[in-house]
């Protein structure tokens, strides 16, 4: 592939079993959900993803989304999009270490500038150490409680945060 193409990422597809049926714990779904808007590239979303339906559809017969439940989280997906139109999603060295606890830490860096992700692929609870400077910041992804870095860690509740901070060139990465 040539330098710095945009790959497609996605969590399902026509060859693949639904996410709802693969990740049923809605925590942990949300977490991978915002792994995939968090990484480098094209973000695709398979016909009724936003509304978590479980059933695999068929490519070659008419098979409507199933809306029956209530369930629209068109505006998560919107939410998460919105991820996407960070420049430092765009233009950055990323990186992704998985961390104990099932947690994977990914950075976006460029420059004096970072975005952080910390997703939580089994929805629990863990300290982490953060490679960012002692703060609050706001939580751009989709649990908005401030994100507290003290000491060098932050507490993450099982949800994914997302956080943009200064880069010192310090720590791993």
């Amino acid at each position: 592939y040539p330098e710095n193409y945009v790959k497609l990422r996605f969590l399902e597809n026509h060859d693949r079993a639904r996410a709802a049926f693969l990740i049923p714990n809605h925590r942990v779904r949300h977490n991978w959900e915002a792994f995939l808007y968090f990484q480098k590239g094209m973000t695709l979303l398979y016909a009724g993803q936003e509304a978590r339906d479980g059933h695999r559809p068929s490519l070659f017969d008419k098979d409507e989304v199933d809306w029956s439940d209530g369930l629209d989280y068109s505006d998560t997906m919107r939410e998460l999009a919105a991820l996407k139109r960070n420049p430092l999603l765009t233009d950055s060295r990323y990186e992704v270490r998985a961390l104990p606890r099932d947690i994977l830490y990914a950075t976006h860096r460029k420059g004096d500038r970072q975005l952080v992700g910390v997703f939580s692929l089994r929805g629990r609870d863990a300290l982490v150490p953060a490679d960012a400077p002692d703060g609050v910041y706001p939580n751009l992804a989709l649990e908005r409680a401030p994100v507290k870095v003290s000491e060098g860690m932050l507490s993450c509740r099982g949800f994914p945060i997302v956080f943009e901070a200064p880069w010192t060139g310090e720590g791993p990465g």
